[in-house]
């Protein structure tokens, strides 16, 4: 089951917040201080995406060793790449939780310019 997709409401159609936030910008668009934060939580979203990547690709090739070599000790080496990708990844999770509010920054930011005029 995927997760269901951010949903916002503009000028009657509905929006996508998307992969790493793009959908907010489209949603927001026209208010520059909501813009700017729009594009704060997009390039959040997309290096959370990125490290969380990397992070996977730095496991990958553990995972194999580790099947391979199931009987035997492990290497100190081995030990440490391991705690260092779930760093990466963990940082991932910190990246992402970090920039969740600026969505809903970015849209009462747009809101309260939409209710003074």
């Amino acid at each position: 089951m995927s997760p269901k997709p951010v949903l916002m409401m503009r000028d009657g159609r509905r929006i996508s917040d998307g992969m790493t936030g793009g959908g907010l910008l489209t949603a927001v668009a026209g208010n520059p201080p909501a813009e700017k934060i729009a594009r704060k939580y997009r390039r959040g979203n997309t290096a959370a995406l990125l490290v969380a990547l990397s992070g996977l690709a730095c496991s990958a090739p553990l995972m194999v060793y580790a099947i391979r070599h199931e009987d035997e000790p492990r290497p100190t080496a081995y030990n440490v790449a391991t705690v260092g990708c779930m760093a990466i990844l963990v940082t991932s999770g910190i990246i992402s939780i970090r920039t969740a509010p600026l969505r809903y920054d970015a849209v009462n930011v747009f809101n309260d310019a939409q209710t003074t005029h």
